[in-house]
């Protein structure tokens, strides 16, 4: 996660994505990326990349099927904040 003093926003990371939404032995690293979701999701800064990268792992680790990583694309569009100049600016920076 990066969070800046310039920006009020918080960039997760696509494991931290994966561990949210994948539910297997790691019930603990589960929960905690949900929780930090959660509490940070006013905040949340996603880039393209991590997107695609969520939705690949996704699919070739067979946890959804095509129409619901198509369903959690729309999702993470409108939910958060979709911005790569943005992180990219804000990256150049730190």
């Amino acid at each position: 996660m990066i969070n800046t003093p310039q920006s009020d926003y918080c960039f997760l990371d696509s494991n931290i994505w994966l561990y949210a939404l994948i539910k297997n032995g790691e019930i603990d690293k589960h929960e905690r990326a949900k929780n930090l979701i959660l509490a940070r999701e006013e905040e949340i800064l996603v880039s393209t990349q991590v997107i695609n990268e969520v939705c690949v792992n996704l699919l070739r680790k067979s946890i959804m099927k095509e129409q619901e990583i198509q369903a959690l694309i729309v999702a993470f569009y409108s939910r958060y904040r979709c911005d790569s100049y943005e992180i990219f600016s804000t990256a150049r920076q730190i």
